[in-house]
């Protein structure tokens, strides 16, 4: 294990229009507990984890804790701080707060999506890990279709060859004092990142990659949703531990 605790910033400011949904896409259920939640739950097992910081909407903090943090015994382990327009600026605020907070530099910071529900521990951990090692670390999985350029009328220009290519996830993990810098140099120079790690690249430093996990998947289309009911359906049927009662 690591030697001291991490923090967490998940970042929750989607919309639901690619779910095309009446409620953002992080408040939906997939096996009858909230996306959210069963995110929340993941991290708040992890006891060398800490702080938990939520990064959500404005206006969203009263539904967030009194339809999800407090049924389910999550309000005194996460922390709300209110996001921006993007994600990137929801995720500055974030570490802007852990900052004010006075999070030590050299500690370790988890960024993940909140509608990646089915991360497991030890992809966390070998993120920590690789981040103490590294300063920072993100997992991925080896890209396995054929990819093509295609141009706007659809014609193929070109195959992409696939070696050493990988589809990144998160959580994405930094040493504070190095994604921090990245976040305030980007906002410098106006550069907007596809992810956390591409601003730290933006400053030539070294990003690591460790290995992902087929099931981490982004919840983003309807979909999506039913992988996710298959994954919570298969992990009922095999056995799973449960967090904090709750079957993940």
């Amino acid at each position: 294990m690591s030697e001291c605790k991490a923090a967490v910033v998940i970042v929750a400011g989607g919309n639901g229009r690619r779910m095309n949904a009446s409620v953002r896409k992080q408040y939906l259920t997939v096996g009858g507990l909230p996306i959210l939640v069963r995110t929340l739950n993941v991290f708040v097992a992890i006891k060398t984890l800490g702080p938990i910081l939520l990064v959500i909407p404005r206006g969203d903090g009263r539904f967030c804790t009194e339809e999800l943090l407090i049924p389910h015994g999550l309000q005194e382990k996460v922390r709300l701080v209110y996001g921006g327009e993007d994600r990137q600026t929801s995720v500055k605020n974030g570490l802007s707060d852990l900052k004010n907070h006075r999070f030590p530099g050299k500690g370790i910071v988890l960024i993940h999506d909140a509608v990646r529900p089915f991360v497991g521990e030890p992809l966390i951990q070998n993120c920590i890990d690789g981040a103490h090692r590294h300063g920072a670390c993100v997992p991925g999985i080896a890209v396995v279709d054929t990819l093509k350029r295609v141009d706007d009328q659809g014609r193929v220009k070109a195959t992409v060859p696939r070696d050493n290519l990988y589809q990144i996830q998160t959580p994405q993990a930094f040493r504070f004092d190095l994604i921090m810098r990245a976040h305030e140099d980007a906002a410098r120079r106006g550069f907007r990142g596809t992810d956390d790690a591409s601003l730290v690249e933006a400053m030539a430093e070294t990003v690591y990659r460790v290995p992902g996990s087929p099931d981490n998947i982004k919840l983003t289309t309807p979909e999506d949703i039913v992988r996710g009911e298959r994954i919570v359906t298969f992990s009922l049927e095999t056995g799973v531990e449960e967090v904090n009662g709750e079957i993940l």
